[in-house]
């Protein structure tokens, strides 16, 4: 005697409603921001200083105007950024040479009429970046063919180090907020008992873009005859807190 088993499928289909409000947020008064990313590159050194705006302007942040802006080393050497268009201070190296060295402290002073602002930041050690590879993943569920970048760098022995590693395909800087790429030592957090390792692999694989096409499937992060570049910069635990918010 056969059993016949019938099933049924109960299909719920769940539907949304968007309502657009618009909130009516107070105005505030305009808060100064300082953007002040310094390295010891031969490039120019450009610092923004600009006053925020309403929460809904997506308005380029209007410059301010007729700061003095000076940047002192502990060596003693003393630079002054001088304006160049409304908001932005520039200071060439190319003619006095590098901002600053391993080791030194570097202050930034900003005067904006009676308003004194001051930061200071130590000038930390960065590793060397080793080589670059590529591999090669056949089509999954998710991905195409694809190649994909893995930079080899090896964190400096001794605890403590922040770095912030920066990539570019095609001279592109790849600068999406899921791009950061921020590193404790060879990992992602501090205390991770990584001090002295080869970067850890998620931190090597995220030097590659994820973009999507038209249809919104994922594509390969390059492609034959693209190129990557990649930087390791030394930060401060503060600036690596701020970027990982």
């Amino acid at each position: 005697m056969k059993r016949i088993y019938k099933y049924l499928y109960l299909i719920i289909v769940l539907t949304a409603c968007e309502d657009q409000i618009n909130p009516e947020l107070p105005e505030a008064p305009p808060v100064l921001i300082i953007d002040a990313f310094l390295t010891n590159q031969d490039s120019v050194q450009t610092i923004r200083i600009a006053q925020s705006q309403s929460y809904f302007d997506n308005s380029l942040l209007p410059g301010v105007s007729g700061a003095s802006v000076i940047v002192s080393n502990s060596n003693g050497s003393i630079v002054n950024f001088e304006e160049v268009e409304q908001g932005y201070y520039q200071w060439d190296p190319t003619i006095d040479g590098p901002i600053a060295v391993e080791g030194d402290s570097l202050t930034l002073q900003v005067t904006i009429g009676e308003d004194l602002f001051r930061s200071t930041s130590i000038v930390k050690r960065v590793p060397e970046i080793d080589s670059i590879t590529f591999r090669f993943e056949e089509e999954n569920l998710f991905l195409p063919d694809s190649y994909f970048a893995e930079f080899w760098s090896r964190d400096l022995l001794g605890a403590g180090d922040t770095y912030w590693i920066k990539s570019y395909r095609n001279g592109v800087y790849l600068n999406q907020p899921e791009e950061i790429n921020i590193a404790f030592d060879a990992g992602f957090s501090e205390g991770g008992n990584v001090d002295g390792l080869i970067f850890i692999p998620p931190i090597r694989d995220l030097i590659n873009p994820f973009e999507q096409d038209e249809n919104d499937k994922f594509i390969s992060p390059f492609e034959d005859g693209d190129s990557v570049f990649v930087e390791i910069h030394s930060i401060s635990m503060r600036l690596s807190f701020f970027l990982m918010r």
